[in-house]
């Protein structure tokens, strides 16, 4: 075989190094979170850690711990915040290429989106995703809420092998499955 002076990624650092951006990007989430609630933009929020269910209890929706034979439904999703116009979860995703691919969100967190967005009873879900490829043009670095309601049934379709279907998202394709964040996300992506 010719030599074709490309070395072979070491996936054990590649692996380390996306997730320190990952937890990066959730470090950031905190930040910006805690300065909305500053603002009066959200009420609370919490970066969940623990399975837990929504429930009603005294006339306010809370998140409580589940109970041990649920812990086998995994984990819950990786943010959690309440505002005036309802309750938003969303997982947190870091992208260091131009496309975001749908096979970094599993099955469980999909699932978990689907049975927490219901906006009927203002209850928001979707994916926060920070697009931050090396050397890229500014307009390719940046971050969106992806609207379950709109992502969800593009998510199924190529999770059930759909022909045709679309299997990532650029920037550009972002804009048509949600909005950016920080343009009043909790309150603007329903």
């Amino acid at each position: 075989m010719a030599a074709t002076g490309r070395r072979r990624a070491d996936p054990v650092r590649t692996g380390h190094i996306a997730r320190a951006h990952g937890e990066s990007w959730e470090q950031e989430i905190r930040g910006q979170l805690h300065a909305c609630v500053l603002r009066g933009e959200i009420d609370d929020w919490e970066q969940r850690g623990v399975p837990a269910k929504y429930v009603h209890k005294g006339g306010r929706m809370e998140l409580v711990p589940l109970d041990g034979d649920a812990v086998g439904r995994g984990r819950p999703v990786d943010f959690a915040c309440w505002s005036p116009s309802g309750a938003w979860f969303f997982e947190a995703k870091h992208q260091s290429s131009a496309r975001w691919e749908f096979r970094q969100l599993k099955l469980s967190q999909a699932d978990r989106l689907s049975s927490l967005h219901n906006p009927q009873a203002l209850r928001f879900a979707g994916v926060a995703v920070r697009f931050d490829a090396p050397g890229a043009r500014a307009v390719s670095r940046s971050t969106w809420f992806l609207n379950w309601g709109t992502l969800g049934p593009a998510w199924r379709a190529w999770a059930d092998g759909e022909r045709g279907c679309v299997a990532s998202l650029n920037v550009r394709d972002a804009g048509l499955f949600g909005i950016r964040w920080g343009s009043g996300v909790f309150g603007g992506a329903r």
